[in-house]
């Protein structure tokens, strides 16, 4: 590969982080902006939490690191914590004589429910921005469910914690994928220079060699001149004799000093050519190495990291392909989405351990049991979705019934309870002038009726 193709390369893989770090940056953005609106809603309930707030907001638009606004929130969360308890005191008070000193009950309630449901909004919204990031899809998962269930303040600024705290190591892992590819490009670039200075010095003495060889020619010819002019100016065979004998000692000097530069060069392009055999080698292992490393990376980048299988944007890019298939060919493509049933209960009762041994094994059992043509991709949560394809729907209600079964019949225990767990599946198929989000929205319309059915069903659309 030529210098050229490796620096293209190189410059190629630090486009891409230098990408990743452009849709943190605009992730941070959101969450900045979002903290700067919290600040404004919450505004009006305490004197102590508005001074806390006012030191937010001004960290927040000065850009502040994320140590300094954990800090912050760390102050925050106290001052919640103490109107949360002047709250709870006067709405005992309330409830024990019926009247709220100062304030009326009704205008408090409303203001506090109109904050509440901004910032709830306004977090939702940092969620689904987070959500984009394949790397991050699990956590706000989590924190979306933890957010539907958020009743106070201190819930919500543990979520947005959680957000800032995940937003930091994303940029600090962008900021090392960086330095890293930037001191291998460093790298190769210097052994390529140490290449391309190899084969200059080749040439330089590749002319030097050639300039020898034609002075040594040159003196040759010169002395050879010499014993012809004197034979031929001369009858002494002495005279003469002695003449050829001075010419070819000045001959033989020549070839001598000739021969002796020449082993002296080649003693010097060899170890110079051995220490560039070491380097080419040692270059070659790097290279090996990065292939490896990048093909490692770029196969960990389109699966899920729990459960093992495609990933979302996997599954987007083959529904497209297959879409396209399709319109040529039409050959049937059934589309499947699958949703386990009461999923939350499993990580309320039991631990979010427990929901990813369900996840994994679930995925086990799909996996098991479809064709080596077929997809199969963690969609996100407890959702899975198929392409089967060369099936039409109504075959592949039939398989996704065994499916069903196959995961009913999985017996988990957790802390020594058996615990039967149970999918729903809407399924369609490709149609005519579909489009990626058309079929996906049928199946996840027949999944929605398969909930509303009582779960635990297959259902076509």
């Amino acid at each position: 590969m030529s210098d050229s193709d490796w620096k293209a390369k190189y410059f190629t893989s630090i486009r891409a982080i230098e990408e990743d770090e452009r849709r943190a940056r605009d992730l941070e953005d959101v969450l900045r902006r979002v903290v700067a609106r919290l600040c404004v809603v919450a505004r009006g309930q305490d004197t102590q939490l508005d001074s806390h707030l006012t030191n937010l907001a001004e960290a927040n638009r000065k850009n502040a690191g994320a140590e300094d606004l954990t800090k912050l929130v760390s102050h925050l969360r106290d001052s919640v914590a103490v109107v949360d308890h002047k709250t709870a005191l006067v709405k005992a008070l309330v409830e024990r004589t019926g009247n709220l000193p100062i304030l009326n009950p009704d205008t408090v309630n409303l203001g506090a429910a109109q904050r509440w449901t901004a910032s709830c909004d306004a977090v939702a919204l940092v969620l689904k921005q987070l959500a984009r990031e394949d790397t991050a899809r699990d956590l706000a998962d989590t924190l979306t469910a933890e957010l539907r269930t958020a009743e106070t303040d201190q819930a919500l600024a543990d979520i947005l914690t959680k957000i800032a705290n995940s937003l930091q190591r994303r940029a600090d892992d962008l900021a090392s994928e960086r330095q890293q590819a930037k001191s291998l490009l460093t790298e190769m670039t210097a052994r390529l220079d140490e290449v391309t200075d190899f084969l200059s010095y080749q040439s330089d003495e590749r002319q030097t060699a050639l300039g020898d060889a034609d002075n040594l020619n040159s003196d040759v010819l010169h002395q050879v001149d010499s014993i012809t002019e004197a034979v031929r100016t001369t009858n002494d065979l002495m005279q003469i004799k002695s003449v050829i004998g001075d010419r070819l000692a000045i001959i033989a000097t020549k070839a001598r000093e000739y021969r002796a530069r020449e082993e002296r060069r080649f003693l010097e392009q060899s170890a110079v050519a051995q220490k560039m055999a070491s380097r080419v080698a040692e270059l070659e292992r790097q290279t090996s190495e990065l292939h490896r490393s990048l093909h490692k990376e770029q196969k960990r980048s389109r699966l899920d990291p729990l459960t093992g299988i495609p990933n979302r944007s996997t599954f987007d890019e083959r529904l497209a392909d297959e879409i396209n298939r399709f319109k040529r060919f039409r050959d049937p493509v059934a589309v499947l989405i699958w949703d386990l049933d009461h999923f939350k209960t499993i990580n309320d009762t039991y631990g979010h351990r427990a929901g990813d041994k369900v996840l994994q094994q679930v995925a086990k059992t799909f996996g098991s049991r479809l064709r080596a043509t077929d997809v199969l991709a963690r969609f996100g949560g407890e959702e899975f979705v198929m392409l089967l394809v060369g099936t039409d729907a109504d075959i592949a209600r039939v398989v996704a019934e065994k499916l069903r079964k196959s995961v009913e019949e999985q017996r988990f225990h957790f802390h020594d309870k058996p615990v039967v767990v149970t999918a729903s599946c809407g399924i369609t198929q490709l149609r005519e002038a579909d489009t990626a989000e058309a079929v996906f929205d049928r199946a996840d319309a027949a999944l929605y009726r398969a909930k509303k059915g009582g779960r635990n069903l297959c259902i076509a659309a």
